[in-house]
């Protein structure tokens, strides 16, 4: 299985592992179709990158406040105060935490063999750069080249042609020299951003996405019928950890589920594939407006009057009927051709909230 690595440039700044694209590849790897590999350097590099940006930006902030005191004396724009160490280290724990509840690989600081680190650096061998510079790029690579010398394939995505490229230019494959340095049976091969991994992988078309767009579109209102009638069933959940977050206490709550979908309020294509048929996989997230039902103690119900029906059970349980705003992902298979909306599944819910 291809094991895709990603440089801290491929996981960008703007922000972190934050692009549609960095979902495609996260979706892939839950679906075992690769392993994707984010080492714990790369990340930190990312982040710190990040958090110079946020600085960068912070600052200008400050400049155009202190222009617009200048222009109006009498207003006074406040400044919201903001730690960007501790903004940094937060966002580090937070990506670091969802990524291994992902099972995303994060190999750790490799042992280095410091005496051939020294002497790359000396005769400029790659992946250093001709002035010397490159530890935490030889690092990098001696990652991919330990996965490699285990027998797997490894797509290395990293824009940084001086440290990884053939003649050190972009649009080059891995330099050989490089190459000529893995002992085992996989390989490594480079790609300088993520679209051309996904490319490469075959994980989505680049004409699909507009494609899944356009069928919907035609569809219209029917396209919200036939897919809501395919998931009635699915969308019937029993109780979700975001419920009991987002709608009601988790210390009173004794059961929740959803009920039937009343409305689909809108349904967006987040990521889409031309199959090998023709047809259309796509990736939907949905906004439903549709009844919940949660069992409460008789006196937790009480935070519930004004805002729902409640219905006594017995002595001790009520039951608590209203509204809800329920956001669901879901697969979806369309035919281009016919229009037709061939499967539906369900994937996860990721949202809730009271109707307004």
């Amino acid at each position: 299985m291809t094991h895709v690595l990603l440089d801290a440039n491929a996981i960008g700044v703007d922000p972190p592992l934050g692009k549609i694209e960095h979902r495609v590849l996260l979706d892939a790897h839950r679906s075992d179709g690769i392993v994707l590999v984010v080492p714990h350097l790369a990340l930190r590099e990312a982040v710190g990158s990040w958090q110079r940006s946020l600085t960068s930006q912070y600052a200008k902030l400050r400049d155009t406040r202190q222009k617009l005191a200048k222009l109006a004396p009498s207003y006074k724009p406040s400044l919201p105060v903001l730690d960007h160490a501790q903004a940094a280290k937060d966002l580090l724990t937070e990506l670091s935490q969802a990524l291994e509840a992902a099972n995303v690989r994060m190999p750790g600081t490799p042992s280095a063999d410091h005496e051939d680190l020294i002497d790359r650096a000396i005769k400029r061998r790659q992946p250093f750069d001709k002035n010397g510079s490159g530890y935490r790029d030889a690092l990098l690579w001696q990652i991919a080249r330990e996965v490699a010398d285990g027998g797997s394939e490894v797509l290395l995505v990293s824009n940084d042609p001086a440290a990884f490229a053939q003649d050190r230019k972009g649009g080059m494959p891995l330099a050989s020299s490089l190459a000529d340095e893995i002992s085992g049976e996989g390989s490594v091969k480079l790609v300088p951003e993520i679209k051309a991994a996904i490319a490469e992988l075959g994980l989505v078309a680049p004409e699909a996405l507009a494609a899944a767009e356009a069928v919907i579109e035609r569809l219209g209102d029917d396209f919200g019928e036939q897919l809501l009638d395919r998931l009635e069933t699915e969308l019937i959940h029993p109780i979700h950890t975001w419920i009991t977050k987002e709608i009601i206490n988790p210390f009173l709550a004794s059961e929740a589920s959803l009920g039937v979908p009343a409305k689909l309020l809108s349904a967006t294509v987040e990521e889409a594939r031309m199959a090998d048929n023709g047809a259309i996989e796509a990736t939907i997230h949905l906004k439903v407006r549709q009844p919940i039902s949660v069992y409460l103690p008789t006196p937790a119900s009480e935070q519930f009057k004004g805002i729902g029906t409640i219905q006594p059970l017995d002595d001790l349980i009520d039951g608590v009927e209203f509204d809800g705003l329920v956001e669901h992902r879901c697969r979806v298979v369309l035919d281009p051709m016919t229009d037709r909306l061939l499967s539906a599944e369900a994937l996860e819910a990721t949202a809730a909230s009271l109707a307004a």
